[in-house]
């Protein structure tokens, strides 16, 4: 539980998903969309908890291979 918000290793990126999370929550409830606002909350989310599509390693990269 203590590593579950990881509230050390703040990026740039993670400050980015969750700014762009809030205005689309916000504005999701001004304009009442619900669609917006599950989007918002789930970026929101991924700013807070640091997930990211390749938070997980599950998508690695290939190293560069030689010619030979």
């Amino acid at each position: 539980m203590k590593n579950l918000f990881q509230l050390k290793n703040w990026t740039i990126m993670r400050f980015v998903r969750l700014a762009v999370g809030l205005a689309a929550v916000i504005y999701a409830i001004v304009d009442q969309q619900l669609l917006l606002g599950v989007a918002g909350v789930m970026l929101m989310l991924m700013g807070i908890f640091n997930a990211g599509c390749c938070s997980g390693a599950s998508c690695p990269v290939r190293g560069r291979s030689r010619c030979r």
